[in-house]
This record gives structure tokens, sequence and C-alpha cells, in this order.
């Protein structure tokens, strides 16, 4: 058996993966940012969306965004919190291809109405996106 040991010295960075299957990609669509989210969106990833949401607003000044749900398999309060810090933050935010699971959390912590919830993208994209 082989057993790996690394151990930092002063002035060594060792950076640890703390985002678990977390992934965000992003795409611009016109006015909007399109950010894809991945795998399960819990504590430690809502502590990398609102860094990501964060940097997103102030260096490119994004003003609609668009969250695709489509591929997250879970949903936790600490990612409830993370969406809602990220709608006060944002001029206009939409979240679309939500699995029933993820709405149905949603649903149950009783903050489904705090965002403009579509079907699809295409959905999005022929509304204004205000709200």
């Amino acid at each position: 058996m082989l057993v790996r040991v690394d151990a930092a010295t002063e002035g060594m960075e060792i950076r640890f993966n703390q985002t678990g299957n977390f992934k965000i990609e992003e795409e611009e669509l016109d006015q909007f940012v399109r950010l894809t989210l991945y795998g399960q969106f819990d504590a430690q990833a809502s502590e990398a969306f609102t860094r990501y949401i964060m940097e997103l607003v102030q260096n490119k000044q994004a003003e609609k965004i668009i969250l695709d749900m489509g591929n997250l398999q879970e949903l936790t309060m600490a990612g409830i919190r993370a969406l809602l810090d990220a709608r006060r933050n944002v001029y206009s935010m939409a979240l679309v291809n939500l699995s029933d699971s993820v709405y149905r959390v949603l649903e149950l912590a009783g903050t489904a109405d705090f965002f403009a919830i579509y079907h699809t993208l295409d959905d999005v994209l022929r509304t204004n996106l205000s709200k």
C-alpha cells in the first residue's frame, strides 16, 4: 500500500477542493449571463457560489443573471441562503430548469415566491426579466 503525505512549508499554499462536485459554467446571452450549476449546492458550494456572483456583479457588472439549475443534484438550506443573497445583489435573476426535487425544497423553505422561475431558457429570453 502506497501512502502519500504532503506537508506545507512557510510560504507554500495548499488548496483543498471545498466544493465537492459543485461546478458553475458561465455563458453570455445578449444582455443576460447564464450560469449553469452542477452537483450539490450545499454549504461549501454556497461559499464558492457567493464569491462567483459577487465577482460577476463587480467585475463584469452583470445585472441580469439566469441560473440554469437543471443539473443540480441537491439543494440545501445553505444553497437557498446563497440564492437569496445573490437575489439581493443582482438587479434581475431568474431560475430555470428546476427539477421537481429542487423546486420542492424551495417550496418547503417558503422561498419559491422570491424568484422568477421559468421552465426553459427560451421562456426567460421571451420575457422582460425584471423580477
